[in-house]
C-alpha cells in the first residue's frame, strides 16, 4: 500500500514540474558580455558532403535527399539573437545556430510532407543591429544592406534575419516579422525577432511566403491569417499545451488557403525556380556532393 501511495506521489510532482517546465518561456542569457569583434562567416556553398555537417540533422538529410524544391538559406543573427537562451522541448536550450536551424526545420516540416518543399541552411553570418533603430522597415533594410546582399549577386538564396531586438511599426505595435515585398523589392531577405516557442515557425513560414507572392489577409485556415481565434490544442509532439484567446491563425497552422497556395506554386513570384534538379533521378544517397542543386 505505501508503494503505490509512494508512485501515486512521485507521479503528481512529475507532472507539476513538467507543467512548470513546458510554460518556460525564451529568456535572453545571463552574465554574456557582447563581443567586441563580430567575424561573418563564408557566405559560400560548403564542398563537404552533409554528413560531415555536424549542424545538420538526420531529417535534413532525408528532405534534401527527396524534396522537389530547395530553398538555400543563410541565417544572419544580430548581437541580441546571439546571446539568446532559446527553450524547446525536451526541456532543453539551445545556442542561436541551434535555434536558428530548429526554427527553420520546424517551418518546413509540413511543406516538405505535403509539397516536397525543403527550406535547406547553407551559411551563417552575423550583423550588428543599431540599437536606436526600432522601425521594421529600416531594421530590414539595415539588415540587407549591412551584409550587402544584391540579389543580382546571391541569385535565388534567401537571407533570413534573426534579431533579439524589438520591431514596430509605424503606430507602435510590435512587429514580429518582416520581408521585402517582391513586388517591389527583388532582395530575397527576411527578418523576425524571436516570439518563442511554438510560434516561431509559423512566422518563418509566414514570412518567407510573402517572397513568393503571398499577402496578409483575414480568411481562414491559413499561414497568412491576421484573424484572430480562440485556440486550445497540443502543439507538435504533446509538449506544449495551450488554451489562449486572440492568438493569430498565422501562429497556429501551416496550411495555405486556394489563393495563397496558387501564388506560392503558380504566381509570377513562385518557387517555380527552386526545383531541386536532382529529385526523381537514380543514384541520389546521403553524403553525396550537391554540385548544381543550388543555383546560387
Amino acid at each position: 500500500m505505501r508503494k503505490i501511495v509512494f508512485l501515486f506521489e512521485l507521479i503528481a510532482i512529475t507532472t507539476i514540474l513538467l507543467t512548470f517546465s513546458m510554460f518556460t518561456m525564451p529568456s535572453y542569457a545571463e552574465g554574456v558580455e557582447e563581443p567586441e569583434v563580430f567575424i561573418t562567416y563564408s557566405l559560400g556553398l560548403s564542398s563537404e558532403p552533409l554528413y560531415e555537417d555536424p549542424t545538420i540533422p538526420t531529417e535534413e538529410l532525408y528532405e534534401t535527399c527527396y524534396a522537389k524544391y530547395i530553398v538555400p538559406i543563410v541565417v544572419a543573427a544580430d548581437e541580441e539573437f546571439q546571446n539568446i537562451s532559446y527553450w524547446t522541448p525536451p526541456l532543453n536550450y539551445l545556442n542561436w545556430k541551434e535555434a536558428a536551424l530548429n526554427i527553420v526545420e520546424r517551418a518546413d516540416n509540413y511543406l516538405f510532407q505535403k509539397y516536397g518543399v525543403n527550406f535547406r541552411v547553407v551559411g551563417w553570418t552575423t550583423w550588428q543591429s543599431n540599437d536606436n533603430v526600432t522601425y521594421y522597415v529600416d531594421r530590414i533594410h539595415e539588415l540587407a544592406d549591412q551584409l550587402n546582399w544584391n540579389p543580382e549577386l546571391k541569385g535565388k538564396t534567401i537571407l533570413a534575419g534573426f534579431t533579439g531586438q524589438t520591431m514596430v511599426d509605424e503606430n507602435e505595435r510590435r512587429v514580429a516579422g518582416c520581408a521585402f515585398n517582391p513586388e517591389f523589392n527583388t532582395t530575397k531577405t527576411i527578418l523576425m525577432t524571436s516570439e518563442g516557442y511554438p510560434w516561431d515557425d509559423n512566422i518563418f513560414h509566414h514570412e518567407i511566403s510573402h517572397l513568393f507572392g503571398t499577402h496578409d489577409h483575414y480568411h481562414d485556415a491559413c499561414v497568412m491569417s491576421y484573424k484572430k481565434t480562440f485556440v486550445s490544442l497540443w502543439y507538435e509532439d504533446g509538449w506544449v499545451f495551450l488554451v489562449m484567446d486572440d492568438v493569430y491563425i498565422a501562429f497556429q497552422t501551416h496550411e495555405y488557403c486556394y489563393s495563397c497556395e496558387w501564388q506560392v506554386f503558380h504566381g509570377p513570384y513562385s518557387i517555380e525556380p527552386y526545383k531541386n534538379l536532382m529529385y526523381g533521378k537514380r543514384g541520389v544517397g546521403y553524403g553525396t556532393r550537391w554540385n548544381g542543386v543550388f543555383a546560387i
